[in-house]
């Protein structure tokens, strides 16, 4: 095992590696959930609560289910939660906790003709008080946003470590923060959330976009009480996901249960205005008030931080500091808001949104150029990583963030806080965060299934969907090197819960790490098996043999060789990996670790931005972005790009448009659509400023070294803000700026 992670590699990193799906995809033959059963299937709308708070008290589906062309109906009562609002036990009313709820669907023959007819639904609402501003929430006196559940925040203490008290003692210098809030939005994918369902007889097959195949199976058999193998779930085509395409699968239940009522297959997908507010999950808010302690040479004695937020704080990506004493307390408030969820890092880039600046402002305090302030509190390799107490399987946080400084040329490019104006009036500024991701890691236990076909190809099913671009190609490209074979001789099928053994979610940008070594397992099962049957045919041992270029040849003599073809033989060779050795710690010595140590996969990533801000109108233009991220090792240099390219998008996205805003009396979304609350364009795009790239630390604990990519790229956005305070020497404290809120910094509104 260790030899294959430490020779020449042939393909992964090396060869023009080609989308296993792309050809497919970008010629319109790769299927989504719509596009299923066209003329057969019935459509499905939705009807929602338009009040924040509130209490079903009944419901009348009576003229709804006269219109012609409508086949059946659903509501509440039928339908669990959390798609709908459930009834307590005895009961027939539900409680409404924001506005957008669902609480009913139609099925009916057209889509535009299911909507009106769920919009005709007659619902009886005991109207409630509610709350939908955090500080309101946690004020004295505030409505319930529960019934029943006062007051509506609690405080938990999430991590701790060291002494803080004693640190904070011991400091020479002490420095609060208090940033936020972070904002709240709805994840919004190119494409909503949608099902096809079909009875045949008892079983239930369903067509989905999912990040996690197999714990969709099992959500909905639960959620319908049907066994889990008579639910067959199908996902090819995923418009997006960022955290929302995993189970429970709401929209199939909807969908399966209409689909029973009629016996026709029935399209459930919700609109962009339903899944903006109720159909989707959301990135939770968050406020954080931090104080680090240090001496006057800058090491760290102390950090404390009191966190509030709708979900609770993520807190790794401040340990990218080197510090002996922390604590971290949490304060979940529940609001009449539609429901959070994981987006991409969860909540761990707000997380750092509200935490980053106190490393900036301390730099400030004692003189120094933030970027020696970071690289000289930067954990080193014999340093343990405070959450888990054992050694992290790769310590590139200081090249990383150098490599990111010479690219960007840091060290000519910055200045003090407002001290550079351009020529044509704008002020310079220029702003770093750098960050510790516990994304990009993984799970042990996932399987990979792999066929060896008698022509000397190989076939893979990894059992996960297609919601992330790259991770299947990815993982064929690591067959590849374990096989000595090609990529043209690797396909693999995807989507299919039938066929597939179990590929866990695919999330936190661990797909690559996690499933890997399913597909690593079962490669070298494949090859132990080719290499038997050489052995024989060569007449020679195994630990002779070696493979490349679809040929098993002998070591000590390699003009000897069989094909693998012939090394299959007449029959399919088939093996199981299963993916138990993720977690076993380290394979290779690393520092004063060694083999067998315990270790903990983190993801470093640098973000460094220069910006114009333009004093009289509060527009802000990118002058130059460079992003450098640690992948371990990259598989599929295109994807790994494409992954890193997104997030910088998506930082975009967060810091100049992504804030979900409520209406204080009615308490509904006042920007649900991509109009009022929109996606960045190509327009918007800096493309030619932007200069992603990945760092190769080779982590020391995952097959070939790798690690994930994206969501790490996505956290550190705060270098906007921090370049915003370099330009200006003011403080924006939300994460949305926008020329508003750099206005009202500057003074001028």
């Amino acid at each position: 095992m260790v030899a294959d992670f430490e020779r020449p590699l042939n393909i992964l990193g090396k060869a023009k590696i080609m989308e296993k799906f792309g050809q497919r995809i970008i010629t319109g033959h790769w299927d989504y959930a719509q596009d299923l059963f066209p003329g057969q299937k019935l459509f499905t709308g939705i009807k929602t609560c338009p009040h924040a708070h509130a209490i079903i008290k009944g419901v009348d589906t009576s003229e709804a289910e006269r219109m012609p062309g409508v086949k059946a109906v659903c509501t509440y009562r039928e339908v669990p939660d959390p798609a709908m609002p459930q009834p307590k036990a005895g009961e027939t009313t539900a409680e409404i906790t924001y506005q957008g709820m669902m609480v009913a669907a139609v099925a009916a023959t057209d889509p535009w003709l299911a909507q009106q007819a769920a919009a005709v639904i007659k619902v009886d609402y005991e109207v409630l008080p509610f709350v939908t501003d955090m500080d309101l929430a946690i004020a004295p006196n505030a409505p319930a946003a529960v019934q029943g559940v006062t007051p509506n925040f609690r405080n938990t203490n999430i991590f701790s470590w060291g002494d803080v008290d004693a640190g904070m003692q011991e400091a020479e210098i002490k420095k609060t923060y208090t940033s936020g809030w972070a904002s709240y939005y709805s994840h919004n994918p190119p494409e909503t959330r949608e099902a096809t369902a079909q009875w045949v007889g008892d079983e239930l097959w369903v067509w989905i976009g999912s990040q996690q195949l197999t714990g969709h199976s099992m959500n909905i058999a639960r959620a319908l009480n049907i066994p889990e193998s008579m639910c067959h779930v199908i996902s090819h085509g995923c418009g997006g996901g960022y955290g929302d395409r995993k189970p429970n699968g709401e929209e199939a239940w909807i969908a399966a249960i209409l689909a029973k009522k009629t016996g026709m297959p029935v399209l459930c997908m919700t609109s962009r205005v339903v899944n903006a507010t109720g159909g989707a999950t959301h990135q939770s808010q968050q406020q954080c008030t931090i104080t680090l302690g240090t001496k006057k040479d800058g090491t760290m004695t102390a950090i404390d931080a009191q966190w509030k937020g709708t979900s609770g704080a993520i807190h790794i990506e401040m340990t990218a500091a080197k510090c002996k004493n922390w604590r971290i307390v949490n304060m979940p408030i529940t609001t009449n808001v539609p429901r959070t969820g994981p987006f991409r890092s969860v909540s761990g880039m707000h997380g750092c949104f509200v935490t980053d600046p106190i490393y900036e402002e301390m730099a400030i305090e004692l003189g120094m150029d933030p970027l020696d302030y970071r690289l000289m509190t930067s954990p080193d390799m014999e340093d343990v990583d405070p959450a888990t107490k054992n050694p992290r399987s790769g310590t590139a946080i200081k090249e990383v963030v150098q490599e990111c400084a010479t690219k960007f040329e840091w060290k000519r490019k910055y200045h003090a806080p407002g001290q550079r104006t351009l020529p044509d009036g704008r002020l310079h500024g220029v702003g770093m965060c750098h960050i510790v991701s516990e994304k990009g890691n993984g799970s042990p236990g996932r399987t990979t299934i792999l066929r060896a076909n008698p022509d000397g190809s190989f076939h893979a099913n990894f059992g996960i969907g297609r919601s992330s671009s790259g991770t299947s190609t990815a993982l064929c490209a690591l067959i590849a090197e374990t096989l000595g074979t090609t990529m043209d001789k690797v396909n693999c099928t995807v989507g299919d819960s039938v066929v597939s053994g179990f590929g866990g979610s695919q999330a936190g940008s661990q797909g690559t790490t996690s499933n890997g070594w399913g597909a690593y397992d079962a490669a070298v099962a494949i090859r132990d098996a080719m290499f038997t049957r050489a052995a024989s045919t060569l007449k020679t041992t195994v630990d002779n043999l070696d493979t490349k270029d679809g040929r098993v040849f002998m070591k000590s003599d390699p003009t000897k060789s069989v094909s693998h073809a012939d090394a299959v033989g007449g029959n399919c060779v088939i093996r199981y990996g299963d993916g138990t050795k993720l977690g076993a710690g380290l394979f290779r010595d690393m520092g004063p670790w060694k083999v067998g140590d315990p270790a903990t996969i983190r993801t470093y990533v640098c973000n460094m931005v220069e910006i114009a801000v333009d004093p009289d109108t509060g527009d802000m233009e990118v002058l130059d972005w460079v992003l450098v991220s640690d992948v371990g090792r990259a598989l599929f240099p295109d994807g790994v790009i494409h992954q890193i390219e997104g997030s910088m998008i998506m930082q975009l996205g967060i810091v100049h448009a992504w804030e979900q805003l409520f209406d204080p009396i009615t308490g509904a979304t006042l920007n649900g659509t991509f109009i009022d609350q929109k996606n960045p364009t190509s327009l918007d795009v800096p493309v030619e400023k932007m200069r992603g790239s990945y760092y190769e630390s080779n982590s020391h604990a995952t097959p070939y070294g790798i690690m994930g990519c994206g969501e790490p790229s996505v956290v550190p956005y705060v270098a906007f803000h921090n370049a915003f305070f370099n330009a200006t020497g003011k403080r924006i404290l939300e994460s949305t700026i926008g020329p508003a809120r750099a206005l009202q910094a500057l003074g001028k509104i």
